[in-house]
């Protein structure tokens, strides 16, 4: 697989922080001279090499992105393998399975949402959907490859495969759904979140164990798919939070 590029402070600072090996080469704009010696000490520490170069040819590497300064060449985002996966996830395992997102925006700031709520994988099409892109790990403040995430060629079977491991499957429905609050969402469970404008297809809403909606004010239709998988996520959390409380010492 070719190398990436990644750029902008944080995506960097990340990638040097998780796997300075997957780093071929570090590259800084030849006129930054502050602000740079975290990364750079990390480079050292991981013996990356580093270039300086004019910021015309930094911009040109970058596709005319906004680099701050900082840019590098990764190896390829590394998939992982669903079945493999989740033989290995815990009794408390949440997945987030996504439906056909299409902007690698929306994706990079799902799989930021899923680090922070430590989701344990997320799960997206291989075919007529958003992909780990330099875009997409941008779009996640450098926290894309703290998740793994996994490649599917039908979200349907992905979601059977999941069931027979003992997941329940709620589906973030458009319109009908239940308030979260009111689902058990402990244990082992899966999130499906659909596209930007159609939302979960209607063969994969119907291998949902539930349909969960988020109650909006009136004159609101609905919430970004990143949103949406916040709140949902958050709700996960909070019920697993509060079950822990309750149980006797």
């Amino acid at each position: 697989m070719r190398d990436e590029v990644i750029f902008g402070f944080k995506p960097v600072l990340e990638a040097l922080e998780e796997d300075p090996q997957g780093i071929s080469e570090l590259w800084v704009s030849a006129g930054r001279r502050k602000g740079v010696e975290e990364v750079l000490a990390l480079a050292a520490r991981g013996d990356v090499p580093v270039r300086r170069l004019e910021d015309a040819e930094l911009a040109t590497r970058c596709g005319g992105g906004n680099h701050q300064g900082l840019a590098a060449s990764v190896a390829a985002f590394a998939y992982a393998e669903l079945p493999a996966l989740v033989a290995g996830l815990g009794e408390e395992a949440l997945v987030v399975v996504l439906d056909g997102v299409q902007d690698p925006r929306n994706l990079g700031g799902i799989l930021r949402t899923a680090a922070g709520f430590g989701v344990s994988a997320v799960c997206i099409p291989e075919r007529r959907a958003a992909q780990v892109t330099p875009a997409a790990v941008r779009a996640s403040a450098g926290l894309a490859r703290r998740v793994p995430v996994c490649r599917v060629g039908n979200v349907t079977d992905a979601l059977e495969a999941l069931k027979a491991a003992g997941f329940w499957i709620s589906g973030a429905a458009m319109e009908g759904g239940s308030p979260p609050w009111e689902v058990d969402l402990r244990g082992r469970v899966a999130l499906v979140l659909g596209s930007e404008g159609r939302g979960i297809r209607p063969r994969v809403l119907e291998a949902c164990d539930h349909r969960l909606g988020v109650p909006l004010a009136s004159g609101v239709d609905s919430l970004n798919v990143g949103i949406a998988a916040a709140a949902l996520c958050y709700e996960v959390t909070r019920q697993r939070a509060a079950a822990g409380a309750k149980k006797p010492a």
